[in-house]
This record gives structure tokens, C-alpha cells and sequence, in this order.
């Protein structure tokens, strides 16, 4: 299940659906121009501790999940700690097999 979600994460890239990295969600979230947010679960704790706090003071849904390298790999980058998305779509089948997953 893993892979699946991984290569899902690579599908949003290729749709140009995938905002990338910390700073840029951090932006998007304190505008309110995000709806999701996955961060890496070996994500640093203070990157993990800014991002779901923006999360949780603006309702922003989010989900820790996978491994920098990892998902860098299947988005085409370096490693990559945060991504973000607004696609309704993607983010409900990502959001669902996470749950999936930790359930």
C-alpha cells in the first residue's frame, strides 16, 4: 500500500497538482490557498511542529506520512519533508489510503 501512495504522490507531480517543500506550504497555508499538507514522519520535529500547527490554526487538513527520500524519489526532487496540494480529488484518495494505512 505504501508504493501505491507513493506513486499516487508522483501522478499529482506529473499533473502539476503538488505544491513542494516547506516554505512554499508554509506560505500557502497562512493565505489560506491550501488544502492538504503531507509531511514526511522523519520530517525534523520543528518542521513538523510549524506545519501542522499552521494546519490546525487554519483547519488545514494534513497527514504524516512516509519518508523524505522516498517521497522526493516519486516527485521527481531531492529529499522532500512537505507537500501540499488543493486538487479535491487527489487529496480525498491520498487522504483515504493514508487513513488506510494507520487504521
Amino acid at each position: 500500500m505504501h508504493k501505491k501512495i507513493y506513486t499516487l504522490l508522483g501522478l499529482m507531480r506529473k499533473a502539476n497538482e503538488i505544491l513542494i517543500g516547506e516554505e512554499s506550504c508554509k506560505k500557502c497555508i497562512k493565505n489560506g490557498r491550501i488544502k492538504f499538507v503531507l509531511v514526511a514522519e522523519d520530517a525534523s520535529f520543528g518542521t513538523r511542529d510549524k506545519i501542522v500547527s499552521a494546519c490546525n490554526g487554519r483547519d488545514i487538513l494534513y497527514r504524516i506520512f512516509g519518508e523524505k527520500e522516498v517521497i522526493g524519489k516519486f516527485v521527481g526532487k531531492g529529499e522532500v519533508a512537505v507537500i501540499g496540494t488543493n486538487n479535491e480529488g487527489f487529496l480525498k484518495k491520498l487522504v483515504s489510503m493514508i487513513d488506510d494505512i494507520k487504521n
